[in-house]
């Protein structure tokens, strides 16, 4: 699979939808690309982060990707229209990782980084996101059955 482009062109995350069919993978170029598996064909290329895309994530039906990159922001996409559904805000360096609830039916995606930007204590019960990594936030948000990774 090849189409990242220009001088900094290196892949930081790379994901398989749950149905195996699609890889995601983002990059330093600030894009994410969308590959069939079998025929290895580029579906699409998404564009909206500033900055590096270091990691992506497929929720459990593979209809929405997340994405989280060096300018800060975890990005939500429809993978049936490849257009940003929301872009969250609010973490003060960079996002390095995002995953997604393993546990159905609220999957909310999660951010994190060597930061303070959210604690345990301010994680309402069923949140359709959140970014943030400490310690307090990491166990707290595992007992309200959100998976944090950062």
């Amino acid at each position: 699979l090849t189409g990242h482009a220009g001088l900094f062109a290196g892949v930081n995350s790379v994901a398989i939808s749950p149905d195996g069919r699609i890889v995601a993978s983002g990059s330093d170029d600030k894009t994410i690309r969308l590959w069939d598996v079998e025929t290895g064909d580029a579906i699409a290329t998404l564009f909206g982060h500033t900055n590096f895309v270091q990691s992506v994530a497929f929720s459990l039906d593979g209809t929405i990707l997340a994405s989280g990159s060096d300018d800060k922001t975890i990005k939500l996409w429809d993978l049936k229209t490849y257009q940003e559904i929301c872009s969250l805000s609010g973490h003060s360096r960079a996002v390095k990782s995002v995953t997604f609830n393993p546990i159905p039916p609220n999957p909310p995606c999660v951010g994190g980084r060597e930061e303070n930007s959210l604690t345990g204590n301010e994680i309402p019960p069923n949140p359709p996101c959140v970014g943030g990594r400490e310690e307090n936030f990491l166990t707290s948000a595992i007992e309200q059955g959100i998976l944090a990774s950062g």
